[in-house]
């Protein structure tokens, strides 16, 4: 949700009046990149972040575009990108912990209502004309759209954490299921599907197109995006709340499964997902020269078009490869999670009422289940099973029990309707009048003054934001010389938590030597969904010279290959606690890791460990002996 196109361009348009330091940029790169690269310097200190959250409050509706609200929006902007800094870097998340300790997680919530509702009845329909009429007005009615996606970013990032859900009260969390179910509303009812292809044909419109488009014609556009952005973001918060769905308020599940019946408005996404989309596009015309006699004029051949897919990754659509389509994307993967804890979750499932008509719509989901599905998302599998008990009439809930199951009182969310209920279009078109002369003046509102004095701190923002975008990337692996007779090797780091708690610390690096020399074994995957075949090549893998140490019976491995990486947790099996004099170990004599997936990852490395008489300094009873490298390399 945070782009860092959206902030260049409010930095830029609000920087006009202000002097920008041009060595911010060189300075901050060096104090992000400080430390080796872990990123020890922030955009706001912990002891800001403490002092921004600590004076969040609630704003009425009408309060919405003054200065004090300007305030608050700018400091959530930067309590968001901090978050996510702390999050990526597995940092000291301290925005999150702040959030909790000041108890204003609840205040977030309000405030996502109330833009979302002011938006809705007073911008849309009252607001919009006169803020694309006046140039200074079209920057405010941007950022004030585009705050209640910051606010939904914030959400998600600090929501992962189980303490951050139960942080909340039960009417903000009534208030966020109905808030994402309204967001899935939105997705499934046609409107997503109509931003999608709406943008596409902007992507292909002329130099004279774009310049005839009016004010007004642009902010909508971009309040469609943003709206788009913002419903394809609550995914996560629906998936965080799903995850943690039994240590939740008995409401909460009433009002997903019953009231909300968000299984059946997840599973028509999984089936037609508007964040994936399928277009002609141009290719480029190639000249000819035409003939005649001393004719040089070069003439263009007709204009082809070739059939893409695009997919709506990190805020933008992003051509996907014909290689690539297995892949699923971070939405489809919450989707996903979110349909497996409601369905797999036994305390959910025997609430659930499965009627014919319930089924059929489950029944869709079997399509998708392949091994390339599997091996990026492996707890799938039981879901596949699952779903095929309920279709075959296992014990499911039926109607009597599942009307049992429900609660005889139903907690039902009161904010949003204490915001709206009640109040006719004139009231909103009141505030839309009193508004226009009052925070949204042309030259003297507070929205326009709120712009000028907070440009630095977006410049900050979004100068923050670039280095941010700039480290961490990972490359594809090479693919090995043919023919060749040396041995290249992969890099293996094992990691462990110390008893007490605190950062993984390191337990070994070794190096594990590929057989390029040997001829490799074909492996293949099939996606029938997808129009592609992907295949490619398993090299044998040896023991890494002279490695007699074993790895723990529980840690991190990572391994690292051709600039790619990929790393997972792990538990080894371990003898029992009591074992006659002289019983074997009574654990298998080999064991397997499996990291990556030739699907989503491009290769895939499996890690063979051989079992030892006695545990070794690790306390583990495993070394490694090997194993396999698959890499990826495409079929039809």
């Amino acid at each position: 949700m945070v782009q860092l196109s959206e902030l260049a361009e409010v930095a830029s348009t609000s920087s006009q009046s202000t002097q920008h330091d041009d060595n911010h940029a060189s300075l901050l790169s060096s104090m992000f990149y400080g430390a080796g690269g872990e990123g020890s310097a922030h955009l706001i200190s912990q002891f800001e972040a403490e002092s921004y959250v600590e004076a969040l409050k609630e704003f009425a509706l009408t309060e919405v575009g003054n200065s004090r609200y300007f305030q608050q929006l700018h400091r959530i902007e930067q309590l968001n990108v901090q978050a996510h800094h702390n999050a990526a870097r597995q940092a000291d998340e301290f925005v999150k912990d702040a959030l909790l300790v000041h108890d204003k997680l609840n205040v977030l919530v309000r405030e996502l209502l109330t833009i979302e509702a002011w938006k809705q009845l007073v911008l849309t329909p009252h607001l919009l004309d006169h803020m694309a009429s006046v140039s200074s007005l079209s920057l405010p009615a941007y950022l004030l759209a585009r705050h209640e996606g910051v606010i939904v970013n914030l959400l998600e990032v600090v929501m992962f954490h189980k303490e951050t859900c139960e942080g909340l009260c039960d009417d903000a969390l009534l208030e966020l299921s109905d808030y994402c179910h309204r967001q899935l509303a939105y997705l499934n009812g046609g409107a997503g599907r109509r931003y999608a292809d709406d943008s596409a044909k902007v992507a292909e419109a002329t130099a004279q197109q774009l310049m005839a488009i009016t004010p007004l014609e642009d902010l909508h556009s971009k309040l469609a995006e943003v709206r788009f952005q913002t419903a394809t973001a609550s995914l996560s918060i629906l998936r965080y709340l799903t995850d943690y769905m039994t240590d939740l308020p008995p409401c909460v599940i009433a009002r997903t499964l019953d009231t909300n019946d968000e299984v059946m408005t997840l599973v028509p996404l999984l089936e037609d997902p508007p964040w994936v989309r399928r277009r002609k596009k141009k290719a480029k015309p190639a000249a000819e020269e035409s003939g005649g006699d001393g004719d040089k004029a070069q003439k263009k051949k007709p204009s082809k078009t070739e059939k893409v897919t695009e997919k709506y990754l990190d805020g933008r659509w992003t051509e996907v490869a014909r290689d690539e389509r297995a892949r699923i994307s971070p939405t489809d993967a919450q989707c996903w999670l979110a349909v497996y804890n409601l369905i797999v979750e036994p305390k959910c499932r025997m609430r659930y009422h499965w009627d014919d008509y319930r089924v059929d719509k489950l029944a869709l989901l079997k399509r998708h289940f392949n091994d390339i599905l599997f091996d990026q998302l492996p707890l799938l599998r039981d879901l596949a099973r699952i779903v095929d008990e309920i279709i075959m009439g296992a014990r499911v809930a039926t109607q009597e029990e599942a009307r049992k199951s429900s609660l005889v009182l139903e907690q039902v969310p009161v904010w949003r309707e204490s915001l709206v209920k009640g109040r006719a279009d004139a009231h909103w078109k009141a505030i839309a009048e009193q508004q226009k002369t009052e925070q949204f003046h042309p030259t003297q509102g507070d929205a326009v003054l709120s712009q000028q004095s907070h440009a630095e701190s977006m410049m900050k923002a979004y100068d923050f934001m670039a280095e941010m975008g700039e480290g961490g990337t990972l490359h594809a692996p090479p693919s090995p010389r043919a023919g060749t007779a040396s041995l290249e090797a992969v890099a293996v780091t094992v990691t462990r938590s110390p008893p007490g708690g605190g950062p993984e610390e390191l337990v070994f690096r070794t190096d594990v030597p590929v057989d390029f020399a040997k001829a490799p074994e074909e492996v293949h995957q099939s996606a029938e969904q997808y129009a592609v075949d992907v295949s490619g090549r398993r090299w044998r893998c040896a023991a890494p010279p002279g490695e007699k140490r074993t790895i723990p019976s529980e840690g991190r491995v990572q391994i690292s290959y051709g600039g790619a990486s990929v790393g997972s947790a792990y538990t080894t099996p371990t003898p029992p606690a009591v074992r006659g004099e002289g019983d074997d170990v009574g654990i298998p004599s080999t064991a397997w890791l499996t990291l990556g997936t030739l699907g989503s990852d491009g290769h895939a490395f499996q890690l063979k460990l051989k079992r030892c008489d006695a545990p070794g300094e690790s306390g583990g009873y495993y070394r490694i002996a090997g194993g396999a490298l698959s890499l990826r390399g495409i079929g039809k």
